[in-house]
């Protein structure tokens, strides 16, 4: 999802129109109505962009199984299901984040030569698992 057109009216609105408008024009071949189920989709959108997709999949879903008619239904499955994956991507995103550099920081040390880090089995490590050639021969 391009976070590039976020703006303070509609949040990201625009990226979700631009990001599901080709698949619009595949569910609805008259001009009118694409037009009113674009304009419906450009109203207020936020929640976390990774998880963006269930609620985006959903209302597709929902339009090409039931057409225009699924509009106000369209806009309410949006409004009820951004809030919550908003609070379990937001939770999740920035909780794991810190682990995950933390882990990594703990593989590779402190500076240190990523080689140290790495299991030992004969006073040599583990080749396949370096990101760049080791030499071998300086390593004690």
């Amino acid at each position: 999802m391009a976070i590039t057109t976020f703006n303070y009216d509609t949040q990201l609105a625009p990226a979700v129109v631009f990001g599901i408008g080709p698949l619009l024009r595949k569910i609805y071949k008259d001009d009118d109505e694409y037009v009113e189920a674009l304009n419906n989709h450009y109203k207020y959108f936020n929640t976390m962009p990774w998880l963006a997709n269930i609620v985006l999949g959903a209302t597709l879903a929902l339009e090409d199984k039931e057409g225009i008619t699924s509009l106000d239904a369209v806009q309410n499955i949006k409004v009820s299901l951004m809030g919550p994956l908003a609070g379990i991507g937001d939770t999740l995103f920035w909780t794991l984040l810190p682990y995950y550099h933390g882990l990594h920081r703990r593989i590779y040390g402190f500076g240190r030569q990523p080689h140290r880090c790495y299991p030992v089995a004969h006073r040599k490590p583990y080749l396949h698992l370096h990101p760049y050639p080791v030499n071998v021969d300086r390593i004690p």
